[in-house]
């Protein structure tokens, strides 16, 4: 449960960063980031995984290129969902957009990973 509850606070953070070093996503309030986490946790929970399980053989095959993509079009689904969070620019500009935060929560998550612990057993 903890280890869930820093996930989430660490992908907040990484969403509020993003939004005030991005020129094109803007996260009006930390209500909003925590509301696009919980949503993009639940996506990415249900239809991200019915899509992996789907495309499995062409996700082996590509080298996971095809998880990349699924994983840029959940996040892009749970971008338009929440009313405090914008994303402007071209198409182009998005797409870019949505490759840098995808990277940039892949790299939060394995920075969590690697500070916490792995053992929950109490020694004693």
């Amino acid at each position: 449960m903890f280890r869930s509850l820093i996930f989430l606070l660490v992908n907040v953070v990484v969403i509020l960063v993003l939004s005030a070093i991005l020129p094109g996503f803007k996260v009006a309030t930390f209500s909003s980031a925590l509301f696009l986490v919980i949503i993009l946790t639940i996506l990415n929970f249900t239809l991200g995984y019915v899509l992996k399980l789907f495309t499995l053989h062409l996700n082996f095959l590509s080298f996971g290129l095809v998880g990349f993509i699924i994983n840029l079009f959940v996040l892009w689904i749970s971008l338009n969902i929440p009313n405090g969070v914008t994303v402007s620019g071209s198409s182009f500009d998005k797409l870019i957009l949505l490759l840098i935060i995808t990277f940039a929560l892949s790299v939060g998550q394995s920075a969590a990973q690697a500070l916490l612990p792995e053992n929950n057993s109490r020694q004693g």
